[in-house]
């Protein structure tokens, strides 16, 4: 058993975990390939959507030169099985998996009412905004803002284009949560006009795609199919402040994305910690998948924020903030029901970072020269942290008037943009084992097949986690078990798979948990 919790031990290092998006050339016809997923398991795939009732399977059709998503509800696991095996066996299906939640990557809670004004902006005043806009303010390109919608807000009159609402229906003109309005008016706030502020590309047009329902939760098969949607209803950039598992017909439609030119931005997340303060760190997606360009967030004074994830995923770090909702730590934007508010996040970068893939791509059509506005944004980035690309900084904060300039010397000069490789994300999943307490007690489960070596961590005086404690005996997947622990401490469970030898083999942890007292 020793074995198994070096193993344990290595998984809560993290060291293993995320990783980066890699942008190497993905070839036009990848969205087209049949993925891995598609010859996976049926009982493994429903073993890493962690349901155990009923669920929705989501694949992938190609239809000739257009891809579709579709979806097939199972009334049970074993019945999710059986449709993920008959799925399979359609000839034209490049992937198919069981739907699973993302979330938006913004820290709202209630809102509240706040001053509007340029002055509150130092995001734009970090990125040298109307330096930038001497070059480009994004005329001519359209942003489609994958999120909760955006509401009819005065500072966004006249930003729009056609939109859609996967999740009720509607034109994606209303927003039931706020977030995507916030994440629209980073982008495109009218500049000059008098109210609330201005977005770093300010003469764009938004899309906005309903893919998030008013609680914030976003659907694998929703996001797939707003990523298809934008790319038909020809988006040049995707923005998706939102995060979740891996699915492979989400990659699917990202690949589909990047071989007709779409740029698609995503956030890295928030989840750095998790609630209990100890280190979480997952790998998240969209945004460690090849070809994103994963954000980050950085503070007022150039830190990363605390709430913002490391790792390969992340390519480069925008204006993110600090503090809670509503904070002037936070970004300024526009919200529901006309109002401008605050909110940190990474969902507050990537549309920074979306913005500036917009007045790239307007720059390049006025010059007349194509060339990859990914590569020109991590190329330009300044750099922060250790020399070079790390894992916390990535390519470093971007640089809009850096990147606008060296297109300009490349078309004077007939030069090449330099080609940007970052590392290749190696997935290790991190799953959350299913926990409740009781007095005296700790109830869990591992929502997986299979048998499974479990180590329990408690949090020691200097707030540093214990190594694991190996519990006697393997462990059934889908089992709930009973564990006698100390009462009113910190602690957490840890779970790797019999035998695996696997370094990016998926690990289980649980949140932390402050155990009860019987008394």
């Amino acid at each position: 058993m020793r074995r198994a919790i070096v193993a344990i031990s290595v998984a809560l290092s993290l060291g293993a975990a995320p990783a980066a998006a890699d942008d190497s050339g993905t070839p036009a016809a990848d969205w087209a390939q049949p993925a891995a997923t598609v010859a996976q398991d049926p009982s493994a795939l429903v073993a890493k959507s962690g349901d155990s009732g009923p669920m929705t399977v989501v694949y992938a059709v190609q239809d000739d030169d257009q891809l579709q998503v579709r979806t097939a509800v199972a009334p049970s696991a074993d019945a999710a099985e059986q449709t993920i095996a008959d799925i399979q066996e359609q000839p034209d299906v490049v992937a198919v998996d069981v739907d699973v939640p993302r979330r938006l990557d913004g820290l709202a809670t209630t809102a509240t009412a706040s001053d509007p004004g340029r002055v509150e902006q130092w995001g734009l005043d970090a990125l040298q905004a109307e330096t930038a806009w001497d070059s480009s303010t994004g005329t001519g390109v359209t942003v489609a803002v994958l999120d909760s919608g955006v509401s009819r807000h005065p500072d966004l009159a006249g930003r729009f284009v056609k939109g859609v609402d996967l999740v009720d229906g509607t034109d994606g003109r209303t927003d039931t949560n706020g977030h995507g309005t916030h994440v629209a008016g980073i982008i495109a706030m009218t500049a000059n006009n008098g109210m609330g502020g201005a977005g770093l590309a300010p003469d764009v047009s938004i899309m906005p795609v309903i893919v998030a329902d008013a609680s914030g939760w976003v659907r694998s098969a929703d996001s797939a199919r707003g990523i298809i949607w934008a790319v038909d209803h020809d988006a040049d950039v995707l923005n998706m402040s939102y995060s979740g598992s891996a699915s492979s017909v989400e990659q699917k439609a990202i690949q589909y994305a990047l071989s007709k030119g779409v740029v698609p931005v995503a956030a890295v997340v928030n989840a750095y910690v998790d609630d209990g303060g100890s280190l979480y760190n997952p790998i998240q997606y969209p945004a460690a998948f090849p070809g994103v360009i994963g954000v980050g967030a950085v503070t007022r004074s150039m830190t990363r924020s605390s709430f913002s994830e490391v790792g390969k995923q992340v390519d480069v770090m925008a204006p993110g903030g600090s503090g809670m909702f509503d904070s002037a730590k936070g970004i300024y934007s526009t919200y529901a029901d006309g109002r401008y508010v605050r909110m940190p996040g990474t969902s507050m970068a990537t549309p920074f970072t979306a913005a500036t893939a917009a007045l790239v791509i307007s720059r390049e059509r006025t010059l007349g020269t194509d060339i990859d506005p990914a590569d020109v944004i991590l190329a330009t980035a300044n750099d922060l942290g250790a020399r070079g690309r790390d894992d916390e900084f990535g390519f470093g904060f971007i640089n809009p008037v850096a990147a606008l300039n060296l297109l300009g010397s490349l078309v004077a000069s007939g030069g090449q943009a330099p080609v940007i490789r970052p590392s290749e994300v190696q997935t290790r999943i991190v799953h959350r084992l299913r926990v409740n307490t009781r007095p005296g007690v700790l109830r869990y489960r591992i929502p997986a097949k299979g048998r499974f070596v479990v180590g329990l961590q408690r949090v020691k005086a200097n707030n540093q986690w214990s190594k694991p404690l190996e519990l006697k005996g393997t462990r059934s997947g889908g089992t709930w078990y009973a564990l006698t622990v100390p009462t009113g401490v910190k602690v957490r469970l840890v779970a790797v798979r019999l035998n695996a030898t696997d370094k990016n083999a998926p690990v289980w942890v649980s949140p932390t948990t402050r155990t009860r007292s019987a008394g």
